[in-house]
């Protein structure tokens, strides 16, 4: 009888041990939840709001400081006295100076994330690191725009090819992105 007993006992015990390992692991999930504090996100988003106003405020006051053509761009008023000011020359110089903010703000992501890759970052670095990372794609979607437009108002032609290709790139690798996210869980299960 002892014999009947015990099979019994293993298999209760090895019912209570996946119940405690499935315990565990809800833990750790909700562990893993619950490393983001409401105050931190909320921060987070903040440190984005002021670092895309940063930006913003960079990408003004660069032609005014140092673009030749600015001061008699401006005063002209643009349309008033055309012969005064060269639009293609300050367009493209104004251009040039938000791409030198836009690349190094660039390389800092780039060096910070490559830096931190294969470690285990805490929460605070995590969220530090989101709102800089959106705030430079804010900033690199506000500069395409403006190539584009300079694109579209002085070089009509190119300007078609270059903004659909880039956007066609766009496309594929979101579609691509999407896609395998889509098809990640059905492969786990």
């Amino acid at each position: 009888m002892d014999n009947y007993i015990q099979p019994v006992n293993k298999e209760k015990k090895k019912k209570e041990e996946s119940a405690f390992a499935k315990a565990s692991a809800d833990k750790e999930e909700k562990k893993l939840k619950q490393q983001y504090s409401a105050w931190g996100i909320f921060f987070g988003v903040l440190l984005f709001i002021v670092l895309v106003t940063m930006w913003e405020l960079g990408l003004h006051d660069l032609p005014r400081f140092f673009n030749p053509y600015y001061e008699v761009c401006q005063n002209s008023g643009y349309q008033v006295v055309q012969n005064f000011c060269d639009m293609k020359q300050y367009e493209i110089i104004r251009l040039l100076l938000h791409f030198c903010l836009l690349v190094p703000l660039l390389m800092i992501i780039i060096v910070v994330n490559y830096a931190n890759q294969g470690k285990k970052m805490k929460s605070y670095n995590k969220i530090l690191l989101i709102s800089y990372f959106f705030s430079i794609l804010v900033l690199l979607t506000h500069i395409f725009v403006e190539f584009a437009y300079y694109l579209f108002r002085y070089y009509r032609e190119i300007g078609n090819y270059v903004v659909l290709t880039v956007i066609a790139i766009a496309f594929i690798f979101l579609i691509v992105y999407l896609q395998k996210r889509f098809n990640k869980p059905k492969q786990d299960n």
